[in-house]
């Protein structure tokens, strides 16, 4: 038999406290996602290596150079999606993007 009484417990919890451009280190205090700032995406499911990772953005400039990095990283996997793009598709967006930036 469980014997029960209530009791006031502390507890830690993992909060956002501000948010962070991945790829010129932008910083924004608060728990709310910045108006303007994009966060995407990139995965693939190869079997056996199947591997995820969030990116951040705080302008179009550091988004067309996060989506060439993230083109670079999941480049050799045909099963990669990057911001729910496929690759052959974001990998041709980043190179527009790379020419006209």
């Amino acid at each position: 038999m469980r014997i029960e009484e209530k009791r006031t417990v502390t507890r830690t919890e993992l909060v956002t406290v501000a948010h962070k451009c991945d790829k010129c280190q932008t910083k924004v205090d608060g728990n709310d996602f910045p108006d303007g700032w994009h966060e995407f995406s990139a995965h693939h499911d190869e079997w056996g290596d199947d591997r995820w990772k969030n990116y951040m953005a705080c302008s179009p400039e550091c988004y067309a150079l996060l989506l060439k990095d993230a083109v670079e990283e999941f480049g050799e996997y045909e099963s990669s999606t990057i911001d729910d793009m496929p690759i052959s598709f974001a990998a041709r967006l980043s190179e527009h993007l790379n020419k006209i930036a």
